[in-house]
Order: structure tokens, then sequence, then C-alpha cells
């Protein structure tokens, strides 16, 4: 399994997002009352997981972890794009 984190494993915030089991990630709505929550990850299994990253941060990440996986295991497929 491939994942990435949200933050330094180091922070208390950080979590850990697996690059199969992401649906799609939403960017905060302009008016969240939560300020702290920028983006939704949305899970294959229907969970939605708030976080405190730019939805930016986040899909360059899932990017990135798909490029690393097709140059050194095998295209990827995602779920749901």
């Amino acid at each position: 399994m491939t994942g990435t984190p949200t933050h330094s494993p180091a922070d208390f915030k950080c979590n850990w997002i697996f690059y199969y089991h992401v649906l799609t990630i939403l960017p905060a709505p302009a008016s969240t009352e939560n300020v702290s929550a920028r983006t939704t990850v949305v899970f294959t299994n229907g969970q939605k997981l708030p976080v405190s990253v730019l939805h930016f941060v986040l899909e360059k990440q899932m990017e990135r972890i798909g490029m690393c996986m097709w140059r050194f295991g095998g295209i990827p497929t995602r779920l749901g794009k």
C-alpha cells in the first residue's frame, strides 16, 4: 500500500491517506464554519474525513503517489476517477 501523510509524521494532526482508499478529494465550501477543515477526503467506503490541508496540496500528493507507483510498480488505477 502506498500512502502519504497530511502533515509531518511527528505532528499530532497527521493523518495518513492511502491511494487506493481515496474516492475523491473535495475542497471546503466557501462558507465553512470550521476554518481549520479546508478539505474533505471521501473514501471508497463512503466515509468522509475533514483535514486541515489545502485541497491543492492533497491533490498534488496523490498525483505524486500515482507517479511513483507507475514508475516503480505498474500503472495505478484510482477508484472513482
